[in-house]
């Protein structure tokens, strides 16, 4: 590439030290007959390195259908501008919206075996609860049977009864037999104190485990009752009011309420007023005794104080015969039964987890299969992916999509730039943002601007000589322009305005010394000087210090022994 300056002038005292200098060419003094002068004045100088290249977008986006079909529609031509978004072509569709239908077929199956799994897992639930509050009331029965089944509250309380009927039956025989009396209020006192002690002493266990089988049996009631009457409202909400899911719901709602508050009950010991309420018992039943101390005798029905004695009595006999081997043997049957319904719940529940998954699973497969298909229905339509121009259209109506070559070409050409190369000598003096003019062959006498976009980080090696990539980006009205034209740029390297100028020819380099020299013209007399310069084009240079501004510089007419 070859480096060319330019000068851009500055008013007519730049001119009138041209002008000067071509009338000093015609003095008709012997002694100047082979000099040339000039005057020392102030202007402009640029330098700038031009470079040609040709005119090209953003981008080229060759573009293409992502999946396979018929042409239905071409909506663009070569040439065309199009905005972001704008449907350029497009596939037909009833392969690909028959082939989403059945993906959505195929989902709605799904769906519903998930639905299916999830009732199914829903009565494992239920089983698996039913089968556990079994196991929980086999084991309390057990182990109550291997203790003997009775409880040494029960035979305090039997016996507290038979002393009671005693005393009532002694009462009733013998009317005026205070002692009898006295032994009825006595064991009525035993019988409150035998309930204190009972209340005292809390909840046993074989309480608890009962309350907590009921309401574990009426937890699975009500989850049931709940799964049914969702699936009725699921299938007909405005005949929900009629079903008898809502009065079952109710019901098992209630039921669970009533376990629940019983097994709060059994769980936890007895508050304040129960103790108080028994011990209310106790202090009744000590008042009685005192007051029939001290008072006379009650009748009583000795019939009935008699039944009472003998039923008393035999249930304390009852409580005290020894648990039997067979009623060991069936708590212990109960107990292996409830154990195994137990396992063959769990193995329900683990299979209806396993169903639970693949039909998940299932489900999951399907919908992606539909968003596919409405994936594949989106892509049956070639959009722009920018704004730009048409510039090559190779779809045709009837044909097949395929996947080799580019169905539409875009140009992405709302930004323009030329790709140049600058050698190595100048490449150090280009930087991002200088400006840079612009001329093409085929607009001539139209300038157009732009700027130093980027440069290229590594060389290449043309012909020997070694270039780096520079892009110049067009700026202002680009509306002419096509991609393709040649186009000469110069670039601006540095600019100086008011500076003082001396033709190129009026200067002398001494090579050996690198020092620089002007010879003024001072009447008859010349007189060389040396001079400091700077920015130099290829007319004038900068004379930095050495000279003053309206001074006459000569130089032999034969330009060849100063300035170059």
């Amino acid at each position: 590439m070859q480096k060319i300056v330019t000068l851009k002038k500055m008013g007519l005292m730049l001119a009138a030290a041209t002008l000067l200098a071509a009338c000093s060419r015609g003095n008709n003094t012997p002694s100047n007959t082979n000099q040339r002068t000039a005057t020392v004045a102030k202007g402009s100088i640029s330098a700038s390195v031009n470079a040609t290249g040709n005119i090209a977008p953003e981008a080229e986006l060759k573009l293409n259908f992502q999946t396979q079909g018929t042409v239905a529609e071409v909506k663009v031509k070569q040439g065309d501008k199009v905005k972001k978004g704008a449907i350029m072509a497009t596939l037909e569709l009833t392969d690909l919206q028959i082939a989403l239908a059945q993906a959505q077929t195929a989902l709605v199956q799904a769906q519903a075996a998930m639905a299916s799994a999830e009732a199914a897992g829903a009565q494992a639930d239920i089983a698996m609860l039913n089968a556990q509050s079994q196991q929980i009331i086999a084991q309390a029965n057990y182990s109550r049977t291997l203790d003997g089944g009775v409880r040494p509250g029960d035979i305090a309380a039997a016996q507290a009864s038979i002393n009671a009927a005693q005393a009532s039956y002694a009462r009733a025989t013998d009317k005026g037999l205070k002692d009898a009396d006295i032994r009825a209020a006595q064991a009525a006192l035993d019988a409150a104190n035998a309930n204190y002690s009972k209340v005292a002493a809390g909840p046993q266990r074989e309480d608890y485990a009962a309350a907590e089988a009921n309401l574990r049996n009426a937890e699975a009631s009500l989850r049931q009752a709940q799964a049914n009457y969702d699936r009725a409202y699921k299938a007909n909400p405005a005949a929900i009011g009629a079903s008898p899911t809502g009065l079952q719901l109710e019901q098992a709602t209630n039921n669970y309420n009533s376990a629940k508050a019983q097994f709060d009950k059994v769980s936890k010991p007895a508050d304040n007023a129960q103790v108080q309420a028994a011990q209310q018992q106790v202090q009744s039943a000590q008042s009685n005794l005192d007051r029939l101390r001290n008072n006379a005798n009650e009748n009583a029905n000795a019939a009935a104080a008699v039944q009472q004695m003998r039923s008393a009595q035999a249930q304390l006999e009852k409580l005290r015969q020894p648990v039997r081997p067979y009623e060991v043997e069936q708590a212990k049957a109960q107990r292996e039964q409830a154990a195994s319904q137990l396992k063959q719940a769990q193995v329900q529940k683990q299979q209806s987890e396993i169903q639970k998954q693949q039909a998940d699973t299932q489900r999951q497969q399907a919908e992606l299969q539909v968003r596919q298909a409405q994936r594949r229905i989106e892509q049956a339509a070639l959009t722009a992916p920018t704004d730009g121009t048409v510039s090559v259209v190779n779809a045709k109506v009837g044909e097949a999509s395929t996947v080799a070559g580019a169905a539409v070409t875009l140009l992405d050409d709302a930004i323009l730039h030329i790709d140049v190369t600058v050698d190595e000598i100048d490449i150090a003096r280009i930087k991002p943002g200088q400006e840079v003019q612009i001329t093409l062959d085929a607009l001539s006498g139209t300038a157009f601007t732009g700027k130093v976009d980027r440069i290229a980080p590594n060389s290449t090696l043309v012909n020997g000589v070694v270039s780096y990539p520079v892009r110049v980006v067009l700026t202002g009205n680009t509306a002419n322009l096509k991609p393709g034209m040649t186009a000469s740029s110069s670039i601006l390297l540095e600019k100086r305005d008011n500076i003082l100028l001396a033709p190129n020819w009026a200067v002398r380099r001494d090579r050996k010394t690198n020092k620089s020299y002007l010879t003024l013209k001072e009447g008859d007399k010349s007189n060389e000087v040396e001079v400091n310069i700077g920015l130099r084009n290829d007319q004038f240079t900068e004379i930095v210090s050495g000279v003053n501004e309206g001074q006459v510089v000569v130089a032999p007419a034969a330009p060849s022994a100063f300035g170059q």
